[in-house]
């Protein structure tokens, strides 16, 4: 298991980066300089915990000054075969001990002894602002999509909002609902086509109804970011706000 790092996906093809839907990313010739030209690389462009929206401005383009602030972070490499993790793992591990370059890391991975395990290292994560954790399942093999070896492990926070407005996609169906939460700030929730939506996209919440949502994290701007709708709140006569976390340094951890 590894941190699960906020920042943009970036695979090295030996030549430049390019994202998840094959879009090239150019980075300054300094940045790259030292990665290997014979190993495909798959990363994270990363600006530091908390810093998703600032990275994403820096990576739009190589004539950014503050490349300096970005990490190319590496756990894993597309192209070797049919290498399994561990294996993959270790080369990637013995070109950076050999390198060493100047502007990416690579991911160590630490094994989960137990659920407990799990837990432990979520809590210290998320005391220093991590988002969650990446599970990878032993002696699996690389698969460029989403696949049931490489799991996703985050926590959310819950919380009410007042809706204020239905946005209707056509004269029948809504498809996000724009509220406000209880410190005033307004956001938009979307609506999506699966089981529990489905019927609030036909019949959605009254004005003035508090619903609940979730969310990973706030915003600069204070709106949630990711945010989720949950459902409609029966026994609420006023929204309450989540209570964030408070970010401790790792010295104080």
């Amino acid at each position: 298991m590894s941190e699960k790092l906020d920042g943009v996906r970036a695979f090295w093809n030996g030549r430049c980066f390019y994202s998840r839907l094959g879009n090239a990313l150019y980075a300054p010739e300094f940045f790259t300089k030292d990665l290997p030209k014979d190993m495909h690389l798959d990363g994270e462009l990363f600006g530091g915990r908390g810093q998703f929206q600032s990275t994403i401005s820096i990576v739009k383009t190589s004539q950014s000054p503050k490349w300096n602030d970005i990490k190319y972070c590496v756990f894993d490499s597309p192209n070797m075969g049919k290498e399994v993790f561990e294996t993959r793992m270790q080369r990637i591990k013995e070109y950076f001990e050999n390198v060493n370059p100047s502007h990416a890391v690579f991911v160590e991975q630490t094994k989960c002894r137990s659920k407990e395990h799990l837990e432990e290292e979520m809590a210290r994560l998320l005391n220093i602002g991590a988002e969650g954790i990446m599970l990878r399942k032993p002696n699996s093999i690389y698969r460029p999509c989403r696949s049931i070896t490489l799991l996703k492990y985050k926590k959310f926070y819950y919380a009410e909002a007042v809706v204020i407005k239905h946005v209707k996609s056509n004269r029948y169906t809504c498809r996000a609902l724009k509220c406000r939460m209880a410190c005033g700030i307004q956001f938009y929730l979307g609506l999506t086509y699966n089981y529990l939506h489905s019927k609030f996209m036909r019949h959605p919440p009254k004005i003035g109804t508090i619903i609940t949502y979730k969310f990973q994290e706030l915003f600069v701007s204070g709106c949630p970011r990711f945010a989720t709708f949950v459902g409609v709140c029966k026994d609420k006569t006023e929204p309450r706000d989540a209570q964030i976390r408070q970010v401790l340094n790792e010295e104080e951890v």
